[in-house]
Parts: C-alpha cells; sequence; structure tokens
C-alpha cells in the first residue's frame, strides 16, 4: 500500500489542518486500521481550544473514540488480539505498558512506563512520534503492539459501534466506580452524551429511581425518559434539592453524577443533594476553574467523592454487548457526522458554536464525502 493517510491535524490552538501522512511498514506484532468513525469527545473541544493540558502538544491528530476495520496485520497480532483482516473494531484510547505495577494492579489508565513521566492514549500523543497516525481524525490507525482492541459482533454498523465509549464512560461513573446497587436512586446531572448513557447504565444496573438534571426542558430530557430515566427536573425553574427529597421521601440521592462541563454550582448542588454515606463521582471537565469544596459537610455527611476518567475493559465489553443487543434506541443519541475536511466545523458544532439545535453525539466518518454530509439520527 503506497498511498497516504489524510489526516486533519492540530498545528497550535484552535489550527487544523488537512495533512498526507505516509502509511508505516506493518511488522509481526502490529497492524494498521482503516478509521470508519471517530466520535467526538468534550475533551476535543478543549484540547482544540488548547484549555487541555495533557499529552505531548502540537501537532497532534485529535480523536480517541475510534472504530474502524482491521487494514493490515501482523502475525503475533492477530493471534494475541484474536482478530483478523476486515473485523470492525474499536481501540481503548489508552496505551500502557502492561507490566508496570500501575498496569498490574488494574489501573493501566495511569501508565506512564511507555512515554517517560506522562500517561498517554490516542489522539493525545504528537505525531513527531513515529509513524504519525496516532489519532482518530484520519483515514487510518497505526495499531501498536500495546494496543487494546476489541471486537464488534457481525452485524453491527460503524455508526452505532461508534458509542462504544460515550456507553462504557455511563458504565463505569455511573455504575462501577460508585457501586450503584439494585433499588438504589441515581441523580445524573445533565442529560449530555455522557449523562444519557449513563441513564441506559443504571437502568442495566437496576436502579430503583433515576433522575436527571438539566437547565432546561429539550429533547435531550424527554430522550432521557425514553431511555429509561423516571424523573426529569429543570433546576432553572424548580428547587432541586426540594424535588430530590420529595421523589426519595428525603433520603436523597444514593449517587449523584456530575458531568456538566465548566460550570462549578453543579458540584455543590451534589454535596447537597446526596445522602449521608452516599458518593458523589466527578467526570465533568472545569478546565482552569476551581470549586470551594465544603469540607466540613463532607466530612459530617461521610461523603465519598470520586474524580474519574476513562473507561475500562469490563465496561467495553458491557457496552458492546448493550450495542450489539439493540436493545435501546441508541440512533436517536447520534445527531450529526462530518467528513474529515469538516473536523473543525464538527468540534465548534459540538461546542454550540454553530446554530444547530442542541447537537449531541458527533462523529467524523474520514470516508464521507462532504456532500455526503448528514444531520439528523444516523439509521
Amino acid at each position: 500500500m503506497t498511498n497516504p493517510a489524510l489526516a486533519a491535524v492540530l498545528n497550535d490552538k484552535e489550527t487544523l489542518e488537512l495533512r498526507e501522512l505516509p502509511l508505516p511498514p506493518i511488522g509481526d506484532d502490529d497492524g494498521l486500521l482503516r478509521i470508519e468513525a471517530c466520535g467526538i469527545c468534550g475533551s476535543d473541544i478543549a484540547q482544540f481550544r488548547g484549555e487541555l493540558a495533557w499529552g505531548h502538544g502540537y501537532p497532534v491528530i485529535p480523536g480517541h473514540e475510534i472504530v474502524g476495520r482491521i487494514d493490515q496485520l501482523g502475525r503475533h497480532a492477530a493471534r494475541r488480539w484474536n482478530v483478523q483482516e476486515g473485523d470492525l473494531v474499536t481501540v481503548d484510547p489508552f496505551l500502557a505498558c502492561g507490566c508496570c505495577d500501575t498496569c498490574m494492579s488494574g489501573r493501566y489508565i495511569n501508565c506512564t512506563n511507555n512515554w517517560g513521566d506522562k500517561q498517554q492514549s490516542y489522539g493525545f500523543i504528537g505525531t513527531e512520534y513515529a509513524p504519525g497516525l496516532w489519532g482518530g481524525y484520519s483515514q487510518y490507525l497505526y495499531l501498536h503492539r500495546n494496543a487494546r482492541l476489541y471486537k464488534f459482533p457481525a452485524g453491527v454498523a460503524a455508526n452505532q459501534a461508534v458509542l462504544f465509549n460515550t456507553l462504557g464512560g455511563g458504565i463505569r461513573w455511573a455504575v462501577t466506580v460508585p457501586k450503584l446497587g439494585i433499588g438504589d436512586t441515581i441523580v445524573i446531572m445533565t442529560p449530555g452524551q455522557r449523562g444519557l448513557t449513563s441513564v441506559i447504565a443504571a437502568r442495566e444496573a437496576g436502579a430503583g429511581k433515576i433522575i436527571v438534571a438539566g437547565r432546561k426542558d429539550s429533547y435531550k430530557m424527554a430522550l432521557a425518559r425514553e431511555l429509561g430515566a423516571d424523573v426529569t427536573i429543570n433546576f432553572q425553574r424548580e428547587n432541586l434539592l426540594e424535588r430530590v427529597k420529595e421523589e426519595t421521601a428525603g433520603r436523597l440521592a444514593d449517587v449523584v453524577l456530575d458531568l456538566t462541563p465548566e460550570a462549578t454550582q453543579p458540584v455543590l448542588d451534589a454535596i447537597e443533594i446526596v445522602r449521608p454515606g452516599g458518593t458523589v463521582v466527578l467526570a465533568g471537565s472545569k478546565g482552569a476553574r476551581t470549586v470551594a469544596i465544603p469540607t466540613d459537610t463532607l466530612m459530617w455527611k461521610d461523603i465519598t467523592l470520586r474524580g474519574v476518567v476513562g473507561v475500562g475493559h469490563r465496561e467495553y465489553r458491557q457496552a458492546i454487548s448493550i450495542i450489539a443487543s439493540g436493545k435501546y434506541p441508541l440512533h436517536r443519541l447520534m445527531t450529526h457526522r462530518f467528513p474529515l475536511r469538516e473536523a473543525e466545523t464538527a468540534i465548534r458544532t459540538l461546542a454550540g458554536e454553530s446554530p444547530v439545535e442542541e447537537p449531541m453525539c458527533i462523529a467524523i466518518e474520514p470516508w464521507l464525502d462532504e456532500r455526503q454530509h448528514l444531520q439528523g439520527d444516523m439509521k
């Protein structure tokens, strides 16, 4: 294969350009992925704006929610990953060494052994690191020998599979980390893409009551109810604490998951509406904004406060199973598809900088022609 790969490269803050990068030779232990879709995460927006001090800087190919088909595969890699050329797979963003103390204890997300003093993932590795194809805003992705691949069952479409990371995050953040139990009450702060997949995760886990809080009534709130939320609260029109008390007979929530970007007040609200002995999970990036935590309240209410990032092996497996089951109308979450040449427009659309009404899940499809740009549900 001699043709180069076309990629959208972030050269500096808010400076994306299309570049051609050569395809690397593939040996026995690595591979090459032909990317079919890459979801856009909220962290992509922060990276684009230069607000995310993570990774190796510029230039870089963004994108870590990657789905594609195996294009080339080394013989040892095929056996190790249990895949073959043509399989539809997703790639765990984090590239861990697999053998340090951090990895061996199950926290491979925090591994820094491969990259000096930095934990690292696809979408954040600079193009100066050979072979340069380290991000999802590209036609091809280099499959490092330490990559973790997850194969989708036959019949799953790429434009559904691309929700693997969003749904996996919902499972880990709403269920695994806070140990959400059967019959528990969870409050999910904001009905964005992660909030809605957290509704699915909580419903699958047997939550007794799922409450979604948002700033306004919208199709997202309606979709939250369709996906399994029992109650939705517009906290701009209603008193959040009083409504949660009403819905829980005064007991308050067992788990509160804050997914709101930038806003800091929801952190304080979460601490207020969680029950004594409950758990607050923080998964919404606030950028450089800080929050004055009422530590006495944490102490006297005996609250567990957890920050989370990334998705684990088990959650990816569970997410793929849910996607393959067809149990939920996941196509309703996908609102836009963009070709590679419109990567900046895609990012700005998710950031709310376009006239589009309430975008939710957005994907870049590198082989989608500009004339085929689609808006609305992905069927």
